[in-house]
């Protein structure tokens, strides 16, 4: 587990060091406040930190206190050093957000003991946070299938655009928590279509301009409804933006090229190649040989060439 050390001592900043090293923790040792937080908001971030009160700059004190404040940051748990011991100091740095209090000189096996039990809280809030998940997940998921259910679709057609968006970040590279994230979200794309009045979207005819412009705010609609949930980010970038086209000529936004999120490039193919394959109330289902050709004259215009290219390799 990654850890950052904050002190201005350098011996105790080495001591702390060796031991934790010792313990095999992964240790980041920085010698003042605005270190920490610049740490602390980096990539990756140590999930557990051991805090000097007093340091240069940001103090221990007004450091947890921001630490705290941030709701849509993940939980860091806080230990804080000091030479002080008086009742109001220790709830003066506990009602910072300090969740646990050690006094210097530091006793080692004492420093040790509150790091595992630092330990066993964030694997519970992990466990926690990921029950609530995949409620949220279920949530959506269930929502999603009524909006398909509701355009004349089946589950078979989510269960599709998963599996292609997954195959497709494969062939692409991309690493195992984007290809397991898109496999979730990408059933997510169309749950905006919940808003969209029937007379429009069970409409078995080409849509009006008019009707046209209110069936695109289902990319706005899913956004809204996902925004704002922590590690469901993937998923609002999917619903706002599969309808964005490579050459900035899409919607909602008119993003072009490599500003729309990799996510949005990869459902905006699969999405089309899937609603290209199936029968609608307005059309025929189109051949496979059909829908690769369509995919191939859109590169660089509809799609983007290098998610193109990954989806016609072996074709």
């Amino acid at each position: 587990m990654k850890i950052l050390i904050a002190d201005d001592d350098p011996a105790t900043r080495f001591i702390l060091e060796d031991s934790l090293s010792e313990w095999e923790y992964e240790v980041i040792s920085v010698s003042d406040g605005e270190q920490a937080w610049e740490v602390l908001h980096n990539e990756g971030p140590p999930r557990m930190a051991v805090i000097d009160w007093l340091m240069p700059g940001i103090d221990g004190v007004t450091l947890c206190k921001r630490v705290k404040e941030e709701k849509d940051k993940p939980f860091i748990y806080i230990i804080l050093l000091t030479g002080k011991s008086d009742t109001e100091d220790v709830v003066e740095g506990l009602n910072a957000g300090a969740d646990d209090f050690l006094k210097k000189p530091v006793d080692l096996s004492e420093l040790r003991s509150r790091l595992a039990v630092g330990a066993r809280t964030l694997k519970y809030e992990e466990m926690l946070l990921e029950s609530e998940r995949k409620v949220r997940v279920e949530c959506y998921n269930a929502l999603s299938a009524l909006a398909e259910a509701r355009d004349n679709e089946t589950g078979q057609h989510l269960k599709r655009i998963c599996l292609y968006s997954r195959l497709l970040s494969e062939r692409l590279g991309m690493n195992r928590q984007f290809m397991k994230d898109i496999e979730i979200f990408s059933a997510m794309h169309d749950i905006g279509k919940v808003g969209i009045p029937d007379e429009i979207l069970l409409a078995p005819r080409k849509l009006s301009s008019k009707e046209f412009e209110v069936m695109k705010t289902h990319t706005t609609l899913g956004y809204q409804i996902l925004s704002g949930r922590t590690t469901f980010e993937m998923a609002e970038d999917i619903a706002h933006y599969h309808h964005e086209k490579f050459n900035g000529k899409g919607y909602p936004e008119g993003l072009k090229g490599e500003a729309i999120p990799m996510c949005g490039r990869i459902v905006a193919l699969v999405d089309v190649y899937d609603a290209l394959c199936s029968k609608r109330p307005y059309k025929e289902s189109w051949s496979h040989a059909d829908a690769v050709n369509l995919i191939k004259n859109e590169r660089e215009e509809h799609f983007d060439p290098v998610v193109t290219d990954a989806f016609l390799k072996d074709e």
